[in-house]
């Protein structure tokens, strides 16, 4: 099914302009096990490579979404 390969998808705003990939991971815990950093994704918005728009998507299985919001 599809929703389950795209599981919840989110968009989180205002974030700082040096914000990384790697800072929205450790900020919700999806660096944490192996099977998070498999199976969810970050994108963040960008002008031009290296240049962020504050605001990004973060993309985790359905079945933990209510752990995730609550951080979000």
């Amino acid at each position: 099914m599809l929703s389950d390969y795209f599981g919840m998808l989110c968009c989180a705003g205002n974030l700082s302009l040096k914000a990384t990939k790697e800072d929205l991971a450790r900020h919700f815990g999806l660096d944490s096990t192996p099977y998070l950093r498999s199976s969810s994704w970050i994108e963040l918005a960008v002008e031009r490579p290296g240049a962020s728009r504050a605001f990004g998507f973060i993309n985790v299985p359905e079945h933990l979404a209510g752990k995730f919001l609550v951080k979000l």
